[in-house]
Parts: C-alpha cells; sequence; structure tokens
C-alpha cells in the first residue's frame, strides 16, 4: 500500500502515512473508488471487443460458405468413393454433374486410384475383371491426360492375369506327369507377377523330372531314333548339358558302327548298300568328316566298277543292259559326271534297227514287225521284220558316216511250202554288191555281218528268183552300228 500524498511505501495496518502523517484510510477508499471506476470502463470495452469479433466471424463464415463449399461437400471424393464401391453407373453419373472447380482435383485423385487398382490386383485384393471394368469406367469419364496411364495399367493386369492363368495351368499339367506342357506354361509366367520365382523354381523340377523320362526312354533303341528324340528333346530343352553329352557320344558310337558295316558290304562287293548305309547316317550326323570321307572313297569304286561293268556289256553288244547299269548307278550315285558321260558313250555306239532309219520301195510299202518267230529248224528269233507276201522290195538308207556294220539273221519262217521259187536278198553299197542269198524252203538261218565303212548309200534288195510271188525273207535283229 502507498501513501497517495507522498507516494512512500506503507505498512499494512498504519492509519497514518509515517512520512507525511496524512491519514491512509480516506486514501484507500479514494483508491477503490478510481479502481472501480477503471473496472467498469474495461469490462465495458471487452463486450465491445467481444460483439465485434462475433460480427467478423460471421462474415468469414457466410463467405467459406459461398465460395468454398467444396472444401466441406468434395464432389471429387464422391466420384472416387463411388468406384470403391463398384458403383459405377453413378461415378459417370457424379462426373456428369462436376462443377469446373473440381475437376483438376478429380483427374488427380483418378490417377492415384488407378495406381491403387494396380497394386491391390497386384496383391489380389481384386479380381480381374473388376479392376479392368473399373478402368474402363474411369476411361469413359474422357480425361484425355490420362490414357496413357490407364493404357500402361491396363497392360500390365492383361499380362499379369495371363501370367497366373499359365501359372494355374502349369502347376495343374504339372501334377499330372505332363512335364513338357507344364514347362511351356511356367515359361509364360513374367516377372510382374509374384509367381514368377515359384515358377522359375518349378522349370528346374520340371526339367529333371523330364529328363529322367526322356532318358528312360531312349534305353535300348537304335542309333537313329535316340538321336532323332535327343534332337527334338534339345528344342525343348535348349542346350541341356546332359542332353548334348548323351547326344555326342552316340553320335560317335553310331558313326563307328555304321562304318564297320559299311566295310562289312563292301567286303561283299555289295556297293550301293554300303552307300545307302553311309547316306542314312549322313541324315542323322550330317557333316561328319568320317561319313564324308567314306562316302567319298566308297563312290568312286563303285562308279569304276559300274563303268567297268558297262564296258564289258557293250564288248557283247549288251547296249540295253550297259544303260541300265548305269541308270541304276546314277539312282545310287546321283549327278556323277563320270556315269554320265558313260551314257553318251552307250547312246554314241548304240545301233538302231533298220526300221528306225529305212525308206522302203515294194508292193507293201511297209516293214511287218513281229516279236518272237520259228525259224523252218525251230529256232526262235526275236525283234523279226519282213517285205510281206510281195514280189521284192528295197530297204534304202544314207549313212552319212553315222554307220560302219550292219549286223543280223536272214531266215525263212517256219511253215514255208513254196520250193519252187527261191527268194534272193542283195546288200549293196554304193551300187557295189556286197553279199547275196537265194533262200528256199530248206535253207538255214543265215547270220550277216556287213562292214559298211567308208560308204554312204546303202540298200537291202529282195525279190524272186523268177519275178513272180514267193514267200518272204525275215530278217531278225537286224541293225546299224557306229
Amino acid at each position: 500500500m502507498f501513501c497517495n500524498n507522498c507516494g512512500k511505501p506503507q505498512e499494512k495496518d498504519n492509519l497514518f502515512c509515517a512520512s507525511c502523517g496524512k491519514a491512509l484510510e480516506q486514501q484507500d477508499d479514494a483508491n477503490k473508488e478510481v479502481g472501480a471506476d477503471k473496472k467498469a470502463k474495461s469490462e465495458k470495452s471487452s463486450i465491445t471487443l467481444v460483439s465485434f469479433g462475433c460480427i467478423v466471424g460471421a462474415v468469414i463464415g457466410v463467405f467459406l460458405l459461398l465460395n468454398l463449399g467444396g472444401v466441406f461437400n468434395d464432389p471429387a471424393a464422391d466420384v472416387i468413393a463411388a468406384l470403391e464401391n463398384d458403383e459405377y453407373l453413378e461415378a459417370l453419373l457424379l462426373v456428369a454433374e462436376l462443377p469446373d472447380n473440381a475437376i483438376e482435383s478429380l483427374q488427380n485423385k483418378l490417377s492415384g486410384r488407378i495406381e491403387t487398382l494396380f497394386e491391390e490386383f497386384f496383391r489380389e485384393n481384386i479380381e480381374y475383371s473388376i479392376a479392368i471394368m473399373e478402368l474402363n469406367t474411369i476411361e469413359r469419364m474422357n480425361f484425355h491426360e490420362l490414357l496413357p496411364e490407364l493404357n500402361n495399367v491396363r497392360g500390365r493386369i492383361n499380362n499379369i492375369n495371363l501370367s497366373r492363368i499359365s501359372f494355374h495351368i502349369a502347376e495343374e499339367l504339372f501334377s499330372r506327369g505332363d512335364y513338357l506342357g507344364a514347362l511351356e506354361e511356367y515359361r509364360h509366367v513374367i516377372l510382374d507377377d509374384p509367381n514368377f520365382y515359384i515358377a522359375q523354381e518349378r522349370i528346374n523340377n520340371v526339367i529333371y523330372a523330364y529328363r529322367a523320362q526322356v532318358l528312360n526312354k531312349i534305353v535300348g533303341i537304335h542309333y537313329e531314333d535316340i538321336i532323332r528324340t535327343l534332337h527334338n528333346e534339345l528344342r525343348i530343352l535348349e542346350n541341356d548339358p546332359e542332353f548334348m553329352q548323351i547326344l555326342t557320344i552316340t553320335e560317335q558310337s553310331y558313326v563307328i558302327a555304321t562304318i564297320t558295316e559299311a566295310n562289312s558290304l563292301l567286303a561283299q562287293n555289295k556297293f550301293s548298300e554300303a552307300i545307302e548305309e553311309i547316306n542314312n547316317a549322313l541324315l542323322f550326323v550330317p557333316n561328319d568328316e568320317r561319313l564324308t570321307s567314306k562316302i567319298a572313297e566308297v563312290s568312286t569304286t563303285f562308279v569304276a566298277v559300274t563303268i567297268s561293268e558297262a564296258d564289258y556289256l557293250l564288248s557283247q553288244r549288251k547296249f540295253d543292259d550297259a544303260t541300265a547299269i548305269i541308270h541304276n548307278a546314277l539312282g545310287i550315285v546321283p549327278n556323277n559326271e563320270q556315269l554320265r558321260s558313260k551314257i553318251d558313250v552307250i547312246n554314241a555306239r548304240r545301233p538302231v534297227s533298220i526300221t528306225e532309219l529305212t525308206s522302203i520301195s515294194g508292193r507293201s510299202g511297209r516293214f511287218v514287225p513281229s516279236n518272237r518267230t520259228r525259224d523252218n529248224y525251230q529256232n526262235v528269233h526275236v525283234n523279226v521284220i519282213t517285205f510281206p507276201n510281195i514280189i521284192g522290195g528295197t530297204f534304202h538308207t544314207l549313212l552319212d558316216g553315222r554307220y560302219t556294220r550292219l549286223r543280223g539273221t536272214l531266215f525263212v519262217r517256219d511253215g514255208e511250202t513254196n520250193h519252187l521259187v527261191h527268194m534272193i536278198t542283195a546288200f549293196e553299197l554304193d551300187g557295189r554288191i556286197l553279199e547275196a542269198h537265194a533262200m528256199g524252203k530248206t535253207c538255214r538261218p543265215i547270220s550277216i555281218d556287213i562292214d559298211l565303212s567308208g560308204g554312204n548309200e546303202f540298200r537291202i534288195i529282195t525279190e524272186s528268183s523268177n519275178r513272180s510271188w514267193a514267200f518272204p525273207i525275215h530278217f531278225a535283229d537286224f541293225r546299224l552300228y557306229p
């Protein structure tokens, strides 16, 4: 407490100021009056401030309600809520009524929703059909800025879904022992799929089981079947080290067995069988140096032997037989130049029937062919021709240096009865008679071998001895030789 007169501090129980002697009680009453007056004024000021604050708050509230109503009622949030509740039609209707000031907010929320959809599908919290349906609904809202994100997420979801299907199919096939089918399906499981690492482990299990299955299958079968099987399996188990090792060993054993068998056949002069054996092996072990070397060696020997046989047949004038063995050899050793050249040599030396080169004069004007005819001594002749029942006829040809010899047999057919008349057959070269033969019923067959070297115009002339009707003379196997 202080003295109102001098301002000195006073004891609480003093009635008078110790400094100036002024009475302190009156001063206290005065202080109380002054204090009461100050308090009244202060309370009045407080009431005024509170009233002003309420008015300001009301104004601000009205402003917020009129201009920022979305803070308290968010249309974008309503759209997201509808999507989360699978109410897709409701979501589209809400977007149609969306105020302009909420579009950007909704677009941002939808972007987040798209990412959430992927995460939920990845964790298998929602079904594939639900995820795709919601993505399609968002696409129908026509936010073009979201299309890249939509397509990316939709593609990833589709890929994971296919991967999951493959995984489940693979599991089923594996349980049934269909290792190939399971392996194919496990390989379709992608890295984005949570089952990816399980699938990789399963692949190792499948390969192990399938390998054992294949190895059991090839026990005791032929080399060709083993090689064929292993090549097929290596298309599935690419570069499998165990299969590769078995294949290499099998191929080596097969080559050795093939060469051994070929040598055995060659010892029996069975060249074509030996070549066939090696060619067959080359289908399974192509480009093996031992086989390619052996086939070249055997083919060379085979060609030499074949040509030697053909030359012998040519010396016997067996042209058709020589041609046949050369053609047979070409079927075994195709495109061999030595054999093809030999065909040309044979053709150049091959004789031709006189019927192929003739111009004929006579009443019949033609030769009459016959495959088999008996002569009057019961010998059978083939490739027979004749001038039928005529007084005479003439065979004529120009040699032009192409042919140097004529060979054949003249004979009287069995059963001819006209013995009064003889048929004369003359062989003429450039107007000079080389040979002439008069033949009757009792004549034996006559072998003809005439040198035509250096000649140009050649004729065979037949006529009866009395220029009247007579039996025909037959020509067996008459040929002109180069």
